[in-house]
């Protein structure tokens, strides 16, 4: 098993997704530090794909990219509810995804854009920024200040909120 990635939210709550390659497995744990559940947040359809990559939580959502179907699914964090789906039809290869508050960024690694998505079931972008290198890892600061690293550049992109 290795895990694919991890994130603690404020609350106090940690999500990890993990994964097995002879399996074919992907789950994501989620609970206190203290006290962890399971929660499987992938059908067995998700599980056949073998290519659900990153995550992102908050306070009240969880997203995670499933690659292979260019999807983005929707969780509340309270409940682990499924919420919704986003068809990334925009993206030929997603790969980064970061939630925001008024939305969620994904990045596209190789055709170097980074798009932010209403969290809602609305399948097109409020916009996209062109132009990244291999646009893969992604963060934001406590501005909106985005920043996305690529995979084979030393480049850190700044992108202000609204997307230039």
């Amino acid at each position: 098993h290795y895990v694919n990635s991890a994130v603690l939210v404020s609350s106090g709550k940690l999500y990890t997704q993990c994964g097995s390659r002879q399996e074919k497995k992907y789950v994501t744990y989620s609970g206190s530090l203290d006290e962890p559940t399971l929660t499987v947040l992938h059908s067995e359809e998700d599980e056949k794909s073998t290519r659900i990559i990153h995550i992102s939580a908050n306070k009240e959502y969880v997203a995670s990219l499933d690659y292979a179907n260019k999807t983005l699914k929707v969780f509340s964090s309270i409940n682990n509810e499924h919420l919704f789906d986003i068809q990334l039809t925009a993206i030929q290869q997603p790969y980064g995804v970061h939630l925001i508050s008024d939305g969620v960024l994904v990045t596209e690694l190789t055709g170097g854009k980074l798009s932010k998505y209403s969290l809602s079931p609305s399948d097109e972008p409020l916009w996209t920024c062109t132009g990244l290198t291999n646009a893969a890892g992604i963060t934001t600061d406590e501005s909106g200040f985005i920043y996305v690293a690529g995979t084979t550049s030393p480049k850190i992109h700044i992108i202000s909120p609204e997307g230039n």
